[in-house]
């Protein structure tokens, strides 16, 4: 019984070693998750909503922003102005066919 407990230790232990030897490597796909997650958590929150819908699609519109997000189109017009401006986003096109070039 004694010797079927510390063989499982045994194997515990060098399971950990083996992790801990992974885990050193550079993370680099985690690094730019997180340096992405600051920029957007610098935003307020109702730019970072818009922000993160233009992320995953760029040829989002204002009226489609609208509908999303129940808001007056001044107030998807102000947000986007104010990504702009803040650097964030830019514009790419026309309003109707262009997209959104993300910067940050």
């Amino acid at each position: 019984m004694l010797r079927h407990h510390i063989a499982n230790l045994n194997r515990r232990t060098l399971q950990y070693q083996e992790n801990d030897t992974v885990n050193l490597q550079p993370d680099t796909v985690n690094d730019t998750v997180n340096s992405q997650n600051d920029t957007v958590n610098k935003l307020k929150e109702g730019l970072k909503r818009i922000y993160i819908a233009i992320q995953k699609n760029p040829e989002i519109t204002h009226s489609q922003l609208m509908e999303i997000f129940k808001i007056s189109e001044s107030t998807a017009k102000r947000a986007t102005r104010d990504l702009k401006k803040l650097g964030y986003i830019e514009r790419e096109g026309s309003d109707k066919t262009g997209r959104w070039i993300i910067l940050k």
